[in-house]
């Protein structure tokens, strides 16, 4: 759902300026400046640059004897149907913005620069289209009225299958928004300081309430003075007595020949700007604030949880990696855990016949491994001689030279307690064939 609010624009340069960098003379707008960025989320532009579009709209102004460079079309959607922090609906309201421009004046050069960085947080379109008419050679005569834009952008949104709202007479967004209304030609040069400098404050991290808010003006050279009157209660007693706050902004006027203090109700600025609105912006930002707070903590609680779950893995006992340093090489290898013949087992046995049954693995392990280095041994020479296919052949073990750095064996890329297993299952095999030639 979108709407809109149309103006005439008599200073394109200090319109398009506006909308690329911020309010002259804010922080945001030196920064930006400095930087060399601009403020849109998105941009299109019918001419190569931004400044060439305005230097085009000055020229024919110029060269036309026109007071109005250039027609202005805000175009504001809800954040419900577009979300400002997604570029692709950013794109598309962007895209939107140029549909419309081309509808309302299909002939003239246009420009139009999305912002999200709004008091409202939405995503909202500044269409600035050339006072000219390149196939008339005149200046624009149709839809420069409100309820003119309002119906061709009413038909441009039921086209797209976007929302379109219900028109009951100007909203606050089309007639009370400050950005909406700057550049209307009955805003003053001192107008318009004031209004920027109050804007900035507003949006403002450090404002957050009245009191921050007044000090954050103090800081721009505006003076926040606020009187509660007493509204007395209606004759039908529909509504009842009360009390109402009124702001009045005060700040020293230097566009003038005479330097002087000069004060503007809040009220003929913006809506925004008044004491009400003022403090539906404070809790908006206290929203913002509290869901912010809600996504770290949530964060935070991830990241312990993660934290935990390798703490609790440090907290397991150390595991033997093996000789040959994988993890897990001290798992029981199946069959470990069977019973083992009387006689031969470790468990159970005293300190020192566990000592003695060690070394006698020891030893086992070790004259296992010496066969199977002997048989690799073999194996390779009778390769190297070409008599990998005599199997009858009998290599003397004990004649083979002795190597200064042998290849690993496939014995010492097992773990020691695998290897102690697999030795252990061979002396179990050799006995119970001793076993069966006693029986």
């Amino acid at each position: 759902m979108s709407t809109t609010n149309v103006r005439s624009i008599s200073n394109a340069r200090e319109s398009v300026r506006y909308q690329l960098y911020g309010s002259r003379g804010s922080k945001n707008y030196r920064e930006n400046l400095a930087a060399r960025r601009h403020r849109a989320a998105a941009i299109s532009c019918d001419m190569a640059s931004p400044e060439e579009f305005v230097r085009r709209a000055e020229l024919l102004a110029e060269a036309n004897g026109r007071k109005v460079e250039a027609q202005s079309v805000i175009q504001s959607f809800e954040s419900s149907e577009f979300d400002p922090k997604d570029p692709a609906d950013v794109q598309r309201v962007n895209d939107l913005g140029y549909m419309l421009a081309k509808e309302l004046h299909p002939n003239s050069d246009c420009l139009v620069v999305t912002h999200t960085d709004g008091a409202g947080g939405h995503a909202h379109n500044h269409i600035t289209v050339i006072n000219h008419d390149d196939v008339t050679g005149r200046a624009l005569s149709t839809n420069k009225l409100h309820w003119q834009v309002a119906q061709v952008n009413d038909a441009l949104m039921r086209d797209q299958g976007c929302r379109v709202v219900e028109h009951t007479g100007l909203s606050k967004d089309q007639n009370q928004v400050w950005e909406m209304r700057r550049d209307g030609a009955q805003v003053t040069d001192f107008d318009r300081d004031l209004g920027d400098r109050v804007e900035e404050a507003l949006l403002d991290d450090r404002a957050t309430d009245t009191a921050s808010f007044r000090a954050v003006l103090e800081e721009k050279g505006v003076e926040l003075r606020e009187k509660t009157h007493t509204i007395k209660a209606s004759a039908d007693g529909a509504q009842p007595e009360h009390e109402s706050v009124g702001w009045t902004y005060a700040m020293r006027d230097e566009t003038g020949p005479k330097p002087r203090v000069r004060r503007r109700k809040a009220s003929s600025l913006s809506e925004e700007f008044t004491h009400d609105g003022a403090k539906e912006i404070f809790a908006e930002k206290e929203r913002m604030a509290r869901d912010a707070r809600v996504h770290d903590e949530q964060a935070a609680r991830a990241a312990q949880r993660a934290r935990e779950r390798v703490l609790d893995l440090d907290d397991l006992p150390e595991v033997d990696r093996g000789d040959d340093g994988r993890p897990g090489g001290d798992r029981p290898e199946p069959g470990e855990d069977r019973p083992v013949p009387e006689g031969r087992g470790l468990r159970g046995e005293p300190a020192e016949d566990r000592a003695g049954a060690g070394a006698a693995l020891d030893e086992a392990v070790g004259r296992l491994d010496e066969s199977r280095r002997q048989r690799e041994e073999a194996r390779r020479d009778r390769r190297t001689a070409g008599e990998a296919g005599d199997r009858d052949q009998q290599v003397d073990r004990a004649a083979l030279p002795d190597r200064a750095d042998p290849a690993p064996e496939r014995g010492e890329r097992h773990s020691r307690r695998a290897r102690i297993i697999a030795a252990h299952q061979e002396h179990q095999r050799g006995a119970e064939g001793d076993d069966r030639g006693l029986g």
